[in-house]
């Protein structure tokens, strides 16, 4: 790949957004037979409107390379504590587009950067070139943009800057196209004009990120609105819990093996319960789905019924009790094991019978069970989490 190659790829991957907010730039990242378009949070949600407004299919994306839109229901939107936010595409609707982009953590004064977007200065897509100026903490970055300098207006600078966030910080080396980070904002409108920040991709290259991966369920028909995170609640997280509260530690009976990232088990609400109060702060009240929540968050998060096993863990396909959280594939809304694994409580004392040494019928189907009361705890019961903004 030469350097002209790479600019075309450059434009293939950006993509132009738009929301009833805000305007905004993203990047096409292909991954694991997916399709995602990454930008920042205040292009999809605006920097003053509370995300939970938006509505469905109110998400506009522009390919670079046609003109046809593509409308994404926000419930698709997948959230990062670092601003990052993926939109999930069908990828019917790429036209074959497939760039495997390489990803990289760390910048270089002595490379050259460019970036592709949509700012209100120019009339369509414009690519930048630009220079790294410096490490802002362990999630951002700051480049230094053409056309931007100390002598730029603070109108002209936020021209530049409005509808280029988002855009991708690229690099050109050795014949190949790195994707280093995103777009975030102007870092001084009041005095710095020729600096730009930007949020970087720690997602791809660490399992930190990954880890924290949520959904966001928006429903107004249900006045549903809130994050749940794609997976189980693994045994890791439960034991850096009890060690910080002085707790002792659920059992795994025969399974001692099976802990780390396999779902934490013999959990009863109260434990489940208390695990979410010792997670929540001033900004967020993290809590379990109510039985009905869980039920809407499966109806949305479907699976291929003609491939069953890819999707779900059961006694046909397996001789285990239960598995490593996301294992198998994700449904619609890219959550894993709903449907498989172990049973889960709900905060309204009911428990979803979805383990895995049931019949794969019997999981799709997913009934509630209704326990005598809250202490109940097995070898098969554990919980997932889900949050709301304060």
């Amino acid at each position: 790949m030469n350097k002209e190659e790479a600019f075309k790829e450059i434009k293939l991957l950006t993509v132009k957004i738009e929301t009833e907010y805000e305007k905004g730039t993203g990047v096409l990242i292909f991954k694991n037979n997916r399709a995602y378009v990454l930008t920042v949070h205040h292009c999809i949600y605006g920097k003053k409107e509370p995300y939970h407004n938006l509505v469905e299919n109110s998400i506009k994306i522009t390919l670079d390379s046609k003109i046809s839109k593509i409308l994404i229901n926000p419930i698709e939107c997948t959230v990062y504590k670092n601003d990052i936010v993926c939109l999930e595409l069908d990828t019917k609707i790429i036209n074959n587009i497939k760039i495997e982009l390489n990803i990289q953590d760390k910048m270089f004064h002595d490379e050259e950067y460019f970036l592709r977007g949509y700012p209100k200065a120019f009339s369509d897509a414009h690519r930048f070139n630009a220079t790294y100026n410096d490490e802002i903490d362990k999630n951002k970055f700051r480049i230094t943009v053409d056309y931007l300098t100390n002598d730029t207006s603070g109108d002209d600078a936020v021209d530049y800057i409005k509808g280029l966030s988002g855009s991708g910080v690229f690099s050109y080396k050795e014949n190949k196209l790195y994707l280093t980070g995103l777009v975030n904002n102007l870092a001084n409108k009041a005095g710095t004009f020729n600096a730009i920040d930007c949020v970087k991709l720690l997602l791809f290259n660490n399992e930190v990120i990954k880890e924290e991966e949520t959904v966001f369920v928006n429903s107004k028909s249900n006045s549903y609105s809130f994050y749940i995170f794609r997976r189980l609640v693994t045994f890791e997280e439960f034991d850096e819990f009890c060690n910080q509260c002085n707790r002792e530690k659920p059992e795994n009976h025969s399974y001692k093996s099976e802990r780390g990232k396999y779902p934490v088990v013999n959990i009863n609400l109260n434990d489940a319960n208390k695990y979410c109060e010792w997670l929540s702060d001033n900004n967020k009240t993290y809590r379990l789905p109510t039985s009905s929540e869980w039920d809407y968050i499966a109806k949305k998060n479907k699976i291929s019924k003609k491939n069953l096993d890819d999707y779900i863990w059961h006694k046909g396909n397996t001789k285990k009790r239960k598995a490593v959280a996301t294992t198998k594939k994700v449904g619609k809304l890219g959550i894993y094991d709903l449907h498989g694994n172990v049973d889960e409580w709900c905060s309204d004392l009911v428990i979803k019978e979805s383990s895995m040494n049931r019949s794969v019928e019997s999981i799709i189907k997913t009934k509630n069970m209704k326990p005598p009361h809250a202490n109940i705890k097995n070898n098969l019961l554990g919980f997932r989490v889900i949050f709301e903004s304060i």
